[in-house]
């Protein structure tokens, strides 16, 4: 089991074979074991950050030369290199390929080290976990809820006064249709969450709104609905993702009716995919709380926590340790390794303070510098830190580093740490997804199928609202398919 980075933004994941248990009530809807490996890829579209979101690096590379090896991203890394000072040497093809590829292996080992640090390896922090709902709403069901009820009554009003809405279905079951969409998408989010957890708490929950998470999430979704078609098919009334990718469609069109700005997506596939997308954007923000992640991290952008823990060398906790009681602190580089960030020293000129902020190559090289005219003097706390003032005046230096295009270009584009650390979200998935290597079981079930129930329910649910209007008496097709 594992992931091959077939390209850039191309993932090849291996995963163990499983079918979905279809004979058995006391286990209906679980994964079975199946031999041999499950082989498919899926990519993303990675966006230039100085051009326009709507050309994706996706585009380019397919039109690319490929007997070429420099890449896009090679070559702005290229300039990058140029501009910073390098010489010729540093800079030509060959060496900038070299340079290239050990950075990136150099992330993807720091980034393994920090996660092989948390503290959710240690038996007290994992047994501790509680996913039970009410008490912990890991999905969100209670605003998911809310959204349904508002949801029902905008196509209710929307049913009765625009003729251009068309529906077959009464508006309580068109929005129970769509809740049970998304409360799916949240399962497989909130899945891949618990299974990674020691990922989700070492960084930035912020790095699930990668266009290749969403990806990943979209992967998953249809390779298990594939595997739930295998299994009901002759129960099942028609194609379940099509029905799926179907009703993500119509939810758009009828946000869109309702006057939203957003444009439509041009195929059903790319509705879910945005749809996935929407439901990440409000998920990413509350598995803080729910699954109890690092919480210095809550209040950061995802800017700030690049530059403040991922690129900074620095002292890192995570935890106390069980046998002394003292916390577990230990020292990190940067992820980059050779590109660090720098807060720099405050200097007065002309009566004015100046704070700068920079990414630095190793060696000293200034890569992109930002200051700004602070308020006024330097000044530390009793504790050694700076002030709220100074702070604040360090903010104003790396906002304005923030919205620079080199910024921009090293930690979204030529080195996207979103997506390096999504594919080991999808690395740690594939290595436990195989019960006979990783046992670990959680209320007697495998890691991996710990939201089989969750699901199993939500489809029913889902599909006896798409087709129960319709039939004199709804037939269950997971229920129906035990009495074959």
């Amino acid at each position: 089991m594992g992931i091959d980075l077939v390209e850039r933004n191309r993932v090849q994941r291996k995963i163990s074979n499983y079918g979905i248990e279809s004979d058995s009530s006391i286990i209906l809807g679980r994964k079975i074991a199946l031999p041999g490996l499950l082989d498919y890829t899926f990519s993303s579209e990675i966006d230039v950050p100085d051009e326009q979101t709507s050309t994706p690096l996706l585009d380019a590379w397919e039109n690319q030369d490929r007997s070429k090896l420099m890449q896009e991203y090679h070559i702005r890394f290229k300039e990058i290199l140029e501009d910073t000072g390098f010489p010729e040497s540093y800079t030509n093809d060959e060496a900038v390929l070299s340079i290239y590829e050990n950075l990136f292996l150099t992330i993807a080992k720091n980034i393994a080290d920090r996660t092989s640090f948390n503290r959710f390896y240690l038996e007290e922090y994992i047994n501790a976990l509680e996913f039970e709902y009410p008490k912990y709403d890991i999905m969100g069901f209670n605003t998911l809820q809310e959204d349904s009820v508002s949801l029902n009554e905008s196509i209710l009003q929307l049913d009765n006064t625009n003729e251009e809405y068309c529906d077959a279905l009464s508006s309580t079951r068109r929005s129970a249709t769509i809740t049970g969409v998304r409360m799916l998408i949240r399962a497989f989010v909130a899945e891949r969450a618990i299974n990674c957890i020691q990922i989700f708490d070492t960084f930035h929950t912020e790095f699930m709104t990668s266009e290749l998470f969403a990806k990943a999430v979209f992967s998953d979704i249809k390779l298990e609905m594939n595997k739930y078609q295998s299994s009901f098919a002759d129960t099942l009334q028609d194609d379940l993702f099509s029905d799926i990718k179907a009703v993500a469609a119509k939810y758009f069109e009828i946000q869109n009716l309702l006057g939203s700005d957003e444009p439509l997506p041009t195929t059903d596939k790319n509705a879910m995919i945005e749809l996935i997308r929407q439901e990440i954007q409000e998920l990413y923000k509350t598995l803080f709380v729910q699954l109890r992640l690092v919480s210095l991290y809550l209040s950061m952008t995802w800017d700030g926590f690049v530059f403040d823990i991922l690129l900074t060398q620095g002292v890192y906790s995570s935890g106390t340790d069980p046998e002394t009681g003292e916390v577990r602190e230990k020292e990190f580089d940067s992820v980059i390794g050779a590109i660090k960030a720098k807060k720099n020293e405050p200097y007065e000129k002309n009566g004015e303070w100046i704070y700068g902020v920079e990414l630095q190559y190793m060696g000293g090289l200034t890569i992109v510098l930002a200051e700004c005219v602070g308020t006024g003097a330097p000044a530390k706390d009793a504790d050694g830190c700076d002030t709220t003032k100074t702070a604040g005046n360090y903010q104003k230096a790396k906002d304005t580093l923030f919205a620079s295009e080199v910024y921009q270009n090293i930690v979204s584009y030529i080195f996207p740490l979103k997506d390096i650390i999504t594919l080991f979200t999808v690395y740690n998935l594939a290595a436990t997804s195989d019960p006979a290597v990783f046992s670990a079981t959680y209320s007697g079930k495998h890691v991996t199928d710990l939201f089989s129930e969750t699901k199993l329910s939500i489809l029913q649910i889902f599909l006896s609202s798409l087709y129960g209007g319709t039939e004199a008496v709804y037939v269950d097709p997971f229920l129906e398919k035990l009495k074959t």
